[in-house]
C-alpha cells in the first residue's frame, strides 16, 4: 500500500456538516475525476490523494466513492459510523507505482462512537480468523491511525479497514478474490450487534 498524508483541513467542521446538513460550509458542486485505473479525485491521477471531504448531504457523495468499496462505506454508513477515506484497490499497470488494496477509514465521532467501531472491528477480526474466513487471497487487516486536522492541529483517532492480499498470494489473485471478500465484511458489519 503507498504511503500517503493522513490530514483533513478541518476535521469538526466536516463532522458537523455529516451530522447536519446545515451546518459548515454549504454544499455545492466540487471537481471530480477519474483516472484511466478507477481513482476518483480531484485532479484525476492516479494514487492522488486530492478529493473534497463530503458527506451523504453531499450530492456528489456517491459519485466520489469508488464503485468496489461501496458496500463496505454503505455497512459503515448504515452503523452510524463516519467514513472519512475510501479506496476501491487499483492496480497501476506499467506504471512504477505499488498496487493499493481495497479499505475504508472510520473516523468515531464521540466516544460511544469509539467504542461500538474497536468492539466492532476486533470481533470482526476475531470471527474472520476463528472460521468465517475471507477467499484466501485476503487478509482482514484493522489498523489504527492518526487523522491530522490542519485547522486546529490536532490528530484524531481514526481506524483504517484494509482488506490486503494474503502472504503468498498475487496481485492478480487478490483482485479476482477482493469482490467477494467485500460481500462478506460488509454483510458482517451490516448484520453485528449494534450497542443500545
Amino acid at each position: 500500500m503507498a504511503p500517503y498524508r493522513n490530514d483533513m483541513d478541518d476535521v469538526m467542521e466536516f463532522v458537523a456538516r455529516w451530522r447536519s446538513p446545515h451546518s459548515g460550509r454549504p454544499s455545492g458542486y466540487y471537481r471530480l475525476a477519474r483516472s484511466r485505473f478507477g481513482n476518483v479525485n480531484a485532479t484525476g491521477e492516479p494514487a492522488a490523494y486530492s478529493a473534497p471531504d463530503l458527506t451523504p448531504h453531499d450530492a456528489q457523495w456517491l459519485q466520489c466513492i469508488e464503485e468496489g468499496v461501496r458496500p463496505l462505506v454503505r455497512a459503515a454508513v448504515g452503523r452510524g459510523w463516519v467514513t472519512y477515506n475510501s479506496c476501491a484497490g487499483h492496480v497501476y499497470a506499467e506504471l512504477p507505482l505499488r498496487p493499493a488494496c481495497r479499505e475504508i477509514g472510520v473516523l468515531p465521532v464521540d466516544d460511544d462512537v469509539a467504542d461500538d467501531v474497536r468492539e466492532t472491528l476486533v470481533r470482526l477480526a476475531r470471527t474472520v480468523e476463528d472460521g468465517q474466513r475471507l477467499p484466501a487471497a485476503v487478509d482482514l487487516q484493522v489498523w489504527r491511525n492518526g487523522l491530522r486536522c490542519l485547522a486546529s492541529g490536532r490528530t484524531f483517532d481514526v481506524y483504517d479497514v484494509v482488506l490486503a492480499p494474503a502472504a503468498g498470494r498475487s496481485v492478480d489473485d487478490y483482485f479476482q478474490a477482493v469482490g467477494d471478500a467485500t460481500a462478506t465484511i460488509a454483510s458482517m458489519l451490516a448484520t453485528t450487534h449494534r450497542p443500545t
